[in-house]
């Protein structure tokens, strides 16, 4: 039973971990296209 617990725990950081990853890559893709808009606006 603990160790089913403690199972649980380390499920769950690791999808928090996961879930962190995800979004800090959502952002550069963001500011990777705001950028590129940028860019492309400035040659215009």
């Amino acid at each position: 039973m603990i160790r089913h617990r403690k199972h649980l725990l380390q499920v769950k950081t690791t999808i928090k971990k996961h879930r962190e990853r995800r979004s800090a890559a959502a952002l550069d893709l963001r500011n990777l296209s705001v950028s590129v808009l940028e860019l492309a606006t400035q040659r215009n």
